[in-house]
């Protein structure tokens, strides 16, 4: 699997001289140059880190990311919208659960070492997880809403048990999707924050979208 530049940011640090007052300035010595500290550079343990966690959002990018969430969000906005049909709207979640299914097993096999990392990819995985049961929970929802809209003919109890199913159905996935997004919303903050720490570049803000 491709692996992202490893991007190297030094901490400058310019140490410059106090001014004195000036009645206890020498006026016949030139002043002091400033004195310039030494760039810290990262240590190969904070290199490695930022490694590792380039690789668990490069996994959740080709894990779904990149292809199956704005394609997705977009088809809600234009199911919404009465752009698109439900039912065409059901082929981009079906797409987008297999994306991230694929994705959860991808995140789970990267390997990491550093205690962050792990951390990071913990959250990643439950932020996976939650995202896939809610686009499976979205589906069956979808299909039932398919149903209920088609010509089959049910008694006034088959239709007070589906309109309970359908609203059971949404109360899941929207309940699995939050749950999602803020586990994502933790990596990413945790990301970020042991980079910042470390004085490394960060990861992008839509790492875990």
């Amino acid at each position: 699997m491709s692996r992202r530049r490893i991007l190297l940011a030094g901490l400058l640090v310019v140490a410059l001289c106090a001014p004195m007052s000036a009645s206890a300035v020498d006026t016949t010595q030139e002043p002091a140059p400033a004195i310039e500290a030494p760039v810290a550079e990262a240590t190969d343990e904070a290199r490695q880190l930022r490694r590792e966690l380039a690789s668990l959002a490069l996994a959740w990018e080709e894990g779904g990311g990149r292809f199956g969430y704005p394609y997705w969000e977009k088809a809600g906005q234009r199911r919404a919208a009465r752009q698109i049909s439900t039912a065409v709207f059901r082929e981009y979640v079906t797409g987008y659960r297999d994306r991230m299914r694929a994705g959860c097993e991808l995140l789970d096999a990267t390997e990491v070492e550093q205690e962050a990392a792990r951390d990071v990819r913990r959250l990643a995985l439950d932020a996976c997880r939650s995202r896939a049961d809610a686009l499976r929970d979205q589906q069956e929802w979808l299909d039932e809403l398919l149903r209920r809209d088609g010509s089959e003919e049910r008694s006034e109890s088959d239709e007070e048990a589906l309109q309970e199913r359908i609203a059971e159905l949404q109360d899941a996935w929207e309940s699995e999707l939050q749950d999602s997004f803020r586990d994502a919303r933790l990596a990413l903050d945790l990301a970020q924050r042991v980079l910042d720490d470390r004085g490394l570049d960060r990861l992008a803000e839509d790492a875990f979208v």
